[in-house]
């Protein structure tokens, strides 16, 4: 994931920290900020739906309905990167909460 990350370019990760503020509302004084635990449940649900519209792509693959495979991959491609970003998420978490339970 570290080598994928490394891969995008610097303006692409600007956009993405940029929409993650927004999201949040960091910054930016009198805003309802949403909740820590709203914000992962929503990233959650983002990956869920992604891989179910890879599942359901697969699907109508396998069901020789008028599909692309172009698509199809695309689609487990897009599935596979959420997940992966999620898991590099959840990792980060964790070791962040190690640290402040040692620091106790």
């Amino acid at each position: 994931m570290s080598d994928l990350i490394n891969q995008m370019s610097a303006e692409s990760l600007v956009k993405v920290a940029e929409k993650f503020q927004e999201q949040v509302g960091v910054g930016k004084e009198g805003v309802d900020a949403p909740a820590f635990e709203e914000v992962l449940q929503q990233l959650i649900s983002d990956v869920d739906s992604a891989q179910k519209e890879a599942d359901e792509s697969i699907q109508s693959l396998v069901a020789s309905e008028p599909t692309s495979i172009h698509d199809v991959v695309l689609k487990m491609e897009e599935a596979d990167l959420a997940f992966k970003l999620m898991k590099e998420i959840r990792d980060k978490l964790v070791t962040a909460y190690k640290e402040v339970i040692s620091m106790q």
